[in-house]
């Protein structure tokens, strides 16, 4: 399957080919400054199955984990579609705007979640990273 997200004003694209490996929800604090949300959703790629179209201004930081990451926004609107981290692409899922789009996969920094934002029921949710530890309590 084919879909294409895109910023505010339509000007910088990311398409992807195929199922994203994963769709994270993510709560730490830097996706809600980043967002402007209560939290974050990534759909994540491999590098082949993403196509960045369009003009993008870059922003760079260390994660928790220790590994950069690079932040492509759109230099006319601002939205940020698109961010690498390791070997992956991530794509915003808010940027496809697609009701359809299939629902997160796994919760992390369950730790940093609002109080207001309710568990979602079958997906696995951790305090940290949840690249290693224990599974949040329900």
């Amino acid at each position: 399957m084919e879909r294409v997200a895109s910023c505010h004003c339509g000007q910088f694209t990311a398409e992807t080919l195929g199922d994203p490996i994963r769709i994270t929800q993510c709560h730490c604090e830097d996706c809600q400054r980043r967002t402007g949300s209560a939290f974050n959703l990534g759909a994540v790629y491999e590098e082949a199955q993403v196509s960045l179209k369009g003009d993008y201004s870059t922003y760079h930081r260390t994660g928790d984990t220790g590994l950069d990451i690079e932040f492509h926004f759109c230099p006319q609107c601002g939205s940020n579609v698109h961010w690498i981290f390791g070997d992956v692409h991530v794509v915003a899922v808010g940027c496809y705007a697609d009701p359809q789009f299939p629902q997160p996969t796994v919760s992390i920094y369950g730790k940093r979640r609002h109080s207001w934002i309710s568990r979602l029921e079958g997906v696995p949710g951790f305090p940290e990273t949840g690249i290693s530890g224990q599974e949040e309590d329900n």
